[in-house]
């Protein structure tokens, strides 16, 4: 992974479908508005391969595993590196938050594809200044997202699939925690107790400069 090249602030919203991440990941941006010029964004990204990849997670169409890995590191490098992407905004000052980025890959696309292999197809990704997980268990999730038994959403939103996606997560993060800035934040609490915990840690990023 690459380091950010930028003086703006690169932060990265993880964690389970139903977890919370967007509504954290917007929050963060309004509050970060006091430090600085703010892009919150997501991925899969709006770009032409990540609205390719949200028709395969709504079941529109389908590809084989393998594929839709390629196709989150395709879409990660096009939000990264093309027009006015990520990098861009950065070497300009401004903060990015991302509501999921590489972490989500080696959590949910290693369900059918070695980590090693998944790691390497990211391994030309920008590394978060700060990942800030929020932990939830997958029931939590599921009530959130409004899944019930026997029901199926998005191609992840099922109880089995999540229960693999969480050790994936504490897998993939323990793995990339010796070299990375992550943090667990515990997301069953209210939306704005969740939002001061984000903030705290976020805050110390700017303590490093002072």
């Amino acid at each position: 992974m690459k380091r950010n090249p930028g003086s703006g602030k690169f932060i990265v919203i993880e964690g389970l479908d139903g977890a919370g991440t967007t509504t954290q990941a917007h929050l963060l941006g309004k509050r970060l508005e006091a430090h600085g010029s703010v892009w919150v964004t997501w991925e899969p990204s709006d770009r032409p391969v990540g609205l390719l990849i949200r028709r395969m997670l709504k079941r529109e169409d389908s590809t084989d595993p393998r594929a839709l890995a390629l196709l989150f590191a395709a879409d990660r490098l096009d939000h990264l590196y093309g027009y006015d992407g990520i990098q861009a905004y950065l070497e300009r000052g401004e903060h990015v938050v991302c509501d999921r980025y590489y972490l989500s890959s080696l959590a949910y696309q290693t369900l059918d594809a070695s980590f090693t292999w998944v790691h390497s197809i990211n391994n030309r990704a920008l590394r978060p200044d700060m990942t800030l997980f929020l932990e939830a268990p997958v029931v939590t999730c599921l009530e959130r997202i409004g899944v019930r038994q026997g029901e199926r959403k998005e191609l992840f939103e099922q109880e089995e699939a999540l229960e693999r996606v969480r050790k994936s997560y504490y897998r993939a993060m323990r793995t990339l925690g010796k070299r990375e800035t992550i943090r667990i934040i515990d997301g069953c609490q209210s939306i704005s107790r969740v939002a001061e915990l984000v903030w705290d840690e976020v805050l110390m990023l700017f303590d490093e400069q002072r």
